[in-house]
């Protein structure tokens, strides 16, 4: 599968997911926010065929930079595509994790 097609479709993924929406052209526009606008977090999405994917430091500064101007939560979201099956895999900053965790055990 090409590689634009697959990361649409990990784009419509997660915001399908996340009930949110997906930023047509985020690649292709300086300044635009992220990948998807979702569930009070924006994601930047990154996806590999293969058995490993690197991550940039610059990624998370600048998706946690972006979401935090823009009110929301920042999150890495990863799909390895594995034997045709997709895995998916959210990163987050540590802050975001205990903030999100400590909303779900006081519900």
């Amino acid at each position: 599968m090409a590689r634009r097609t697959l990361s649409r479709r990990h784009e419509e993924a997660v915001a399908k997911l996340r009930g949110g929406r997906r930023q047509r052209r985020s690649g292709g526009i300086v300044g635009w926010p992220a990948d998807v606008d979702a569930g009070g977090f924006l994601s930047e999405c990154k996806v590999t065929q293969g058995k490993s994917i690197g991550i940039r430091l610059s990624w998370l500064l600048e998706i946690e930079e972006k979401a935090l101007r823009h009110g929301r939560l920042p999150s890495l979201e990863l799909m390895f595509l594995d034997r045709g099956r997709p895995r998916f895999y959210t990163v987050v900053p540590t802050w975001v994790f205990e903030k999100v965790s400590r909303i779900s055990v006081s519900k």
